[in-house]
């Protein structure tokens, strides 16, 4: 079965602190500088007719050190929509920019807003919706711990909390940060997957890697993936891996195994022969096969 790779990302920068000569062991706070301890991000993932949907909602708290006024930065898919930006309970206008963050899977869109005058202690909530992409074989969806890639916001430590709600027929989850596994709690509630994960940095540094979700999906349990079923038309929710949907006498089971399209009847696996497993897919040009391709893989013996 193909692994679902799913990865979410939430970017923000506050304000550039000086540098300050002498600072000694005693780490005293720049001023003038914001303070961001901590971030909350809660993530659902559910079903969509485009195969899979994902809403973010981030919360990320801040004490004020003397800023005046600041510009804040915020990275979000390209097809993110119902973008919301809340201080405290209050809207606030956001625009997009030209500015890109770079996360291990390219590069992302941003948005940006201002605060001013900027209260001593307030609490910023981000939230969007967007579609997960796939390629027929894997979904996508990523999130950047901490921001720290451009985040100059001030703290002994900054703790990382995610929550990740996802269907109950997702399987073989894996977390990463970038590359590396992760490990993670898991738990099921109200017949839901629920991922919860904490991380914190080291001693005033920033959180800076990208936090990568895999799972598998097999809604109806058939042996087919979703991303596959639903690259094809056929049924998620129903175990159809015995039907025949191009009529060529192979199952859709079979085709997906050998990499062929259910929906072409001029696409199809081909038996063993004498020892050699042949794969072809032919075009049907005026009642001729036409051979496109062959693969030979030499069975041991």
């Amino acid at each position: 079965m193909k692994k679902v790779v799913v990865i979410f990302t939430v970017f923000l920068e506050a304000v550039l602190f000086p540098s300050i000569a002498g600072i000694g062991m005693a780490n005293p706070i720049p001023i003038p500088t914001l303070i961001m301890p901590s971030e909350n991000i809660d993530v659902s993932i559910s079903p969509s007719a485009e195969g899979y949907h994902a809403t973010v909602v981030g919360i990320y708290p801040f004490t004020n050190e003397n800023c005046e006024n600041v510009i804040m930065y915020f990275p979000i898919p390209s097809d993110a929509n119902n973008v919301s930006v809340k201080m405290d309970e209050n809207n606030i206008t956001w625009t997009a920019v030209d500015n890109i963050y770079p996360t291990v899977l390219g590069n992302l869109p941003m948005i940006a807003w201002e605060i001013a005058p900027v209260p001593d202690n307030f609490v910023i909530t981000v939230s969007y919706e967007h579609s997960l992409t796939t390629d027929g074989e894997n979904y996508t969806f990523l999130y950047a711990m901490g921001t720290g890639k451009y985040l100059n916001t001030y703290a002994k430590e900054t703790m990382a909390y995610a929550n990740i709600t996802m269907p109950i027929e997702c399987g073989s989850i894996n977390v990463y940060l970038d590359n590396e596994p992760t490990l993670f709690d898991c738990t099921t509630e109200n017949n839901k997957i629920v991922i919860s994960l904490s991380v914190v940095s080291e001693m005033f540094q920033p959180l800076t890697k990208d936090l990568i979700l895999t799972f598998e999906t097999d809604s109806d349990g058939d042996g087919m993936p979703d991303p596959w079923e639903s690259q094809y038309g056929l049924n998620l929710n129903e175990n159809d891996a015995n039907g025949d949907k191009d009529g060529d006498g192979y199952t859709n089971s079979q085709e997906y195994q050998a990499g062929t399209n259910p929906n072409d009847a001029a696409s199809y696996p081909v038996d063993s022969v004498d020892g050699i497993n042949l794969m072809f897919i032919a075009a049907g040009i005026a009642g001729i096969a036409i051979m496109i391709s062959v693969v030979f893989i030499l069975k041991m013996k």
